[in-house]
């Protein structure tokens, strides 16, 4: 009977534990459904180019991007930081009436180049997200063609002390580890090992960040949005408070600390005209 009651009583606990946690969990989403929440789009870029050549899915043209900043402005949005939502999230801080975030995703040089002056501009805030591998790539080689080229860390540097851009991290080297896409398990790979391979990348770059830069980023963006199960764990065990995505919709502000990650955002191709993609956007709306 008392080897019995010994092999019982763990059990037990983990069972009320579970209830419990299971009672705090409903409790915390019952709230969260009565606190006001703000409604808050963010809308991902990529690459700017001059020749119509280039312009396609990830790729458009300074002139539209000009249009763009033109229209969230006209349409009363204020670009917000990550700091400003954290702000928000641990201090009740407010957020401006219509917040926004402008996202650059890969880090290329053309942010720099097109992008930059404009966001000065316009006094407009913006994050962009790098590749560690392509950075130290072309500290190293000072290769300054805007077809191609991505920020250097001299550039982000500059970029960063202006006050008008911020820069999280988009792993090391995780966008071309084929037949692994993104952040995703491979299949058969044990948790540990995909632990180990996740974390050491991440923190690469999150070192790099802190020697070339002077600070870790707050904001972890998903390459390609790509996400296993036990993914989001690790990344918040690693200190992230915020994370990317690429799912369409819009996104919903609480007090609840959870509602930061897997922030939705519209990806701005080329195809659409400025109207027709933010009117879908401030709608809240799936692209055609």
């Amino acid at each position: 009977m008392r080897k019995y009651f010994k092999r019982i009583i763990p059990i037990l606990v983990l069972t009320v534990a579970l209830l419990v946690i299971s009672a705090i969990s409903r409790n915390v989403r019952e709230a969260d459904a009565s606190e006001p929440q703000i409604s808050m789009p963010i809308v991902m870029y990529h690459h700017i180019q001059k020749s119509s050549k280039k312009l396609g899915n990830y790729c458009i043209s300074p002139e539209q991007l000009r249009a763009d900043f033109q229209y969230i402005k006209d349409n009363g949005y204020t670009p917000i930081t990550s700091r400003e939502l954290l702000n928000f999230m641990d201090f009740g801080q407010p957020l401006p009436e219509k917040p926004i975030m402008i996202t650059f995703d890969d880090g290329y040089l053309s942010n720099y180049v097109y992008a930059y002056d404009l966001l000065r501009e316009f006094n407009f805030k913006a994050v962009i997200s790098i590749i560690g591998s392509q950075t130290d790539k072309y500290t190293e080689i000072d290769d300054k063609n805007a077809a191609y080229a991505y920020i250097n860390w001299e550039t982000a540097l500059e970029m960063q002390e202006s006050g008008y851009v911020e820069f999280a991290n988009h792993t090391y080297d995780m966008h071309t580890q084929y037949p692994r896409k993104g952040c995703k398990r491979l299949g058969g790979e044990s948790i540990n090992d995909y632990t180990v391979c996740l974390t050491n990348d991440i923190m690469t770059l999150e070192n790099k960040m802190y020697e070339y830069l002077g600070k870790r980023s707050a904001i972890f963006t998903y390459p390609f949005g790509a996400v296993s199960d036990c993914c989001p764990d690790i990344i918040r065990g690693l200190g992230f408070r915020i994370t990317l995505g690429c799912e369409e919709g819009m996104n919903r502000l609480s007090q609840n600390p959870d509602c930061l990650y897997g922030l939705k955002r519209y990806n701005r191709a080329h195809r659409y005209s400025t109207e027709d993609f933010f009117n879908t956007v401030f709608a809240g709306k799936r692209l055609k």
